[in-house]
């Protein structure tokens, strides 16, 4: 994502807003609320997809700028190990610790304590060992980590069709990344509609990062002339929506109008990301935090002071994480600047 000088576009402003966005909807959740419904999914699965939408269409520049797996893995990696590393550190030894019911002793040699590091091997979410087993959310250190396994499979699949060399031209990777899409769509189908018992929310997020990476090859098209790609994306969508396939028309409007806004630059949101990317350092800490500040009993205090303590000390965590741990490890990329 970012490194460097700071760049004149709206991507960091962005990021943050849906990185808070799914504070704010965690906060209901893990608090025992239910979590403001906005018809489609509520305020951090609308983050989530702006997440997936900007990092489909930087991903993809990326890859055109280095056209090599072994370069392009390396970078991907270098954006989001560090901090997950220092985060699953965090996690084990000092939330964990603070927050379990067993003995120091039974924590530390207890089998889930050693589970709980296979989340670096991007591996599915493990439990820390008698740590938030009574909250109203219980035996979950950090549920939002289960999109960085999903988004690592994005960049596979992208440096694997690249491999390929089906980007080799604009049009034939415009049809790759169609086909792509399709095949989703196709084998997932049955899924894929606002009331399916179980939603796949991970193949609606794939489809949203394809879409961003398919605005990425696009881009010469489109990007003088923002206003009028908005508009065919405000009709596709409605167009959708007349045809029933409302969950089509929200990923394809918030995933392009996303990138849209992105590019450009507006007052206010260019600027907030002048300090740094704080986004990624949100999304990593923001839960144990909340699962750690609701056990030291924030659910006796009003809805707001909790959630302005959260954002208080999840936003320094992620000063921290960005200063000390993200961006000393995005210098060392090479021949990339996203």
């Amino acid at each position: 994502m970012t490194q460097g000088p700071h760049r004149a576009n709206n991507f960091d402003g962005i990021r943050l807003i849906a990185a808070m966005a799914v504070v704010v909807s965690h906060q209901h959740t893990l608090t025992g609320r239910s979590s403001p419904n906005l018809g489609v999914g509520d305020l951090g699965y609308l983050g989530v997809l702006v997440f997936f939408a900007v990092s489909g269409f930087l991903v993809m520049e990326s890859w055109v700028r280095q056209a090599g797996p072994g370069l392009f893995l390396r970078n991907r990696l270098l954006r989001i190990w560090p901090g997950l590393a220092v985060s699953v550190l965090f996690m084990a030894f000092l939330v964990g610790p603070l927050a379990t019911q067993l003995s120091l002793a039974e924590y530390f040699t207890h089998p889930d304590f050693f589970k709980f590091f296979k989340i670096l091997y991007l591996d599915s979410l493990q439990v820390l060992p008698g740590v938030f087993v009574t909250l109203p959310y219980p035996n979950t250190v950090n549920g939002s980590l289960w999109m960085v396994p999903v988004e690592f499979k994005c960049y596979l699949l992208l440096a694997g069709l690249g491999t390929l060399n089906l980007f080799r031209n604009k049009l034939l990777g415009v049809a790759t990344l169609s086909a792509t899409g399709g095949f989703l769509l196709l084998v997932h189908g049955d899924q894929f509609d606002l009331h399916a018992p179980e939603r796949r929310q991970g193949t609606e997020f794939s489809l949203v990062f394809l879409l961003g990476a398919l605005m990425a090859l696009t881009r010469p098209v489109w990007i003088s002339r923002k206003a009028t790609a908005c508009a065919g994306f405000l009709i596709a969508a409605a167009s959708l929506i007349f045809v029933n396939l409302t969950l089509h028309a929200v990923l394809l409007l918030f995933g392009g109008v996303s990138v849209l806004l992105g590019t450009a630059r507006l007052p206010v949101l260019s600027n907030l990301g002048k300090y740094g990317d704080f986004s990624y350092g949100i999304y990593i800490y923001a839960f144990p935090i909340q699962q750690l500040f609701i056990y030291w009993g924030l659910l006796t205090l009003p809805f707001v002071t909790g959630l302005a303590l959260t954002l208080i000390a999840v936003l320094l965590l992620a000063m921290v994480s960005w200063h000390h741990i993200e961006k000393p490890a995005l210098e060392m990329k090479r021949s990339d600047k996203t």
